[in-house]
């Protein structure tokens, strides 16, 4: 697993905010249609820029949850998301998620399951919540 802390997480969130990534991320969210009120679940949230566009989808009534591995991504995610209703970020991994099953209406993970070792026990994972 790839650790995006320190010097790394700095280059990850300079990249995720060149145009390129920035349409990809416009394109997921295109796709995943979140509504008011809804329950989104982000892996691998890294800064937290698609999150944020998440909960200004989801609005007060709904949680866009945003998960990392890395203490310097959630912290880059909190400013990104900050004043945005219902977004919350966590330090967390996808091999044990501590939501109860079907507690989300939708997840995402982009660039994540390419850096696991076991992606399909990811998508397990992520299918129970």
């Amino acid at each position: 697993m790839m650790d995006f802390t320190g010097t790394r997480a700095e280059i990850q969130q300079r990249m995720a905010a060149t145009r390129d990534l920035a349409a990809r991320r416009m394109a997921v969210l295109h796709e995943l249609s979140p509504r008011r009120g809804e329950r989104i679940l982000e892996i691998g949230c890294g800064a937290g820029l698609l999150l944020r566009e998440i909960g200004l989808s989801v609005g007060a009534h709904g949680l866009a949850a945003g998960v990392d591995i890395s203490p310097d991504q959630i912290a880059a995610a909190e400013r990104e998301c900050d004043g945005v209703p219902g977004v919350r970020a966590a330090v967390g991994s996808i091999a044990g998620l501590e939501w109860p099953d079907a507690v989300f209406d939708a997840a995402v993970a982009e660039h994540v399951l390419e850096y696991l070792d076991d992606p399909r026990a990811a998508l397990f994972e992520l299918r129970r919540v």
